[in-house]
């Protein structure tokens, strides 16, 4: 299993093969290698937003704000992160920065670079059992050893 989208982690074809042979090589032929990702059409239909989320305690507030910048050429969203962490007692608030580079896929791209070593079994939506659509960014793909 490889979830919480470790899969879009990896931005290059080959980062993307290498991880397949290393499932390959942990798996007997029939094994099953299940892996959630950023599907493609979903992405691109929906674009990204910017997004901010808000948590608070007695101790202290948090406050995320997701920036995407979509380099569609690459199949990549940068996402920049701005943190403020407030503590409450100081009233002191700390900022942190990073970017995360996602890249989305499609089917086709997934069962080209892992088709060495996988056969594609089934991929649906994240927490259903339809087939990733348009409005589905999160996708659960299960694949057989081959």
């Amino acid at each position: 299993m490889s979830l919480f989208h470790v899969v879009s982690y990896l931005n290059s074809d080959r980062d993307l093969a290498l991880a397949f042979e290393t499932a390959a090589e942990h798996l007997h032929p029939g094994g099953l290698f299940l892996f959630d990702f950023w599907y493609g059409p979903a992405v691109l239909s929906q674009k990204p937003e910017i997004r901010v989320k808000r948590l608070s305690d007695h101790d202290c507030a948090i406050t995320r704000i997701a920036e995407p910048e979509l380099r569609s050429d690459e199949d990549i969203v940068d996402v920049n992160y701005s943190l403020f962490i407030e503590d409450k007692a100081s009233a002191v608030i700390s900022r942190l920065q990073e970017t995360h580079s996602m890249r989305y896929l499609f089917l086709p791209e997934l069962q080209a670079l892992a088709g060495h070593w996988f056969e594609p079994l089934d991929t649906h939506a994240w927490l259903s059992d339809e087939p990733p659509d348009t409005t589905t960014w999160s996708a659960v793909a299960t694949m057989v050893r081959r």
